[in-house]
């Protein structure tokens, strides 16, 4: 795994708040960056221009190696889900143990359905590091729906009828078993970008100590309506709601894990500046 640390012993943050105008006439950019973006963007398009029939072919054999591998790995796994993204957390919690330093895990995690991470970090923390956890999530609640009048007024109700159908966002009945520990905000909608989710989130944890906070918001490239070598971009909105949602909630001593994509738009650096500021350890990571 890629690891490399931050060296942000010197950051500090601004004494006085600073209003910055992010209109199309004054984008701030990195030159360097935007070189770098480039430069792997113009890298990905060549995979369009390889010839079909033997990517096929090597992507077949890697596809086989991946299966077996999973399956022997999940022999020796309790019953469970066994994706990439298990995989990349469990390496990342191995890499970095001491994030389960704690007596009691206390535990909420942002963007949550289908509930992958949640999974992967009971598993390491009850079997791994033999810890007690407790945890709690929220995530965009797919059982919501909106009135007209609702919309207008900025509330959202449950459907009972349509509770616990939607395959994709409960895929392994996390929220149907346990849906005390789901928080959706005072709209019911869990969307990481309101402002009063936010809140409704911090006060609702505010006595729980919560020590670890994983975020895998983003949308997929499969729903953007830009061109996916703009995901970062795109998604720049739901990092900074899920960035403020952890240091709302987040107890002193505790540690974040937030899913990002590329580096290289300057509103992702700022966050990434901000997070340096704010945490004595910081690590980029490639699981």
């Amino acid at each position: 795994m890629f690891k490399q640390k931050i060296n942000n012993s010197n950051y500090q943050l601004p004494r006085d708040l600073v209003k910055i105008d992010y209109s199309d006439d004054s984008v701030i950019v990195f030159p360097e960056l935007m070189e770098e973006k480039k430069r792997i963007n113009d890298f990905k398009s060549v995979i369009d221009t390889l010839n079909y029939e033997k990517y096929s072919k090597v992507s077949y054999r890697s596809e086989v190696v991946s299966r077996e591998f999973k399956q022997q790995l999940q022999s020796k796994l309790p019953k469970g889900p066994l994706t990439i993204t298990w995989a990349k957390l469990y390496e990342i919690y191995c890499t970095f143990p001491e994030i389960f330093a704690h007596d009691t895990i206390e535990y909420f995690d942002l963007c949550a359905a289908p509930g992958i991470f949640i999974i992967q970090t009971q598993f390491y923390a009850t079997k791994i590091m033999r810890k007690k956890i407790n945890w709690h999530a929220t995530t965009l609640n797919p059982f919501a729906t909106r009135t007209k009048a609702d919309s207008v007024e900025g509330k959202t109700t449950v459907d009972p009828e349509n509770m616990f159908r939607t395959r994709l966002a409960d895929d392994y009945g996390l929220i149907k078993k346990n849906i005390d520990k789901w928080i959706f905000g005072p709209h019911n909608t869990g969307d990481i970008t309101d402002t009063e989710n936010i809140q409704s989130y911090a006060e609702k944890l505010k006595d729980t100590g919560i020590n670890i906070i994983t975020s895998d918001c983003g949308v997929g490239q499969g729903n953007l309506p830009v061109h996916y070598t703009e995901q970062e971009g795109y998604n720049i909105g739901v990092a900074y709601g899920a960035t403020t949602a952890a240091l709302a909630i987040l107890s002193k001593g505790g540690s974040y894990i937030m899913k990002t994509f590329t580096l290289f738009e300057c509103s992702t650096v700022s966050l990434l500046y901000l997070l340096a500021c704010l945490f004595e350890n910081m690590y980029i990571t490639k699981p």
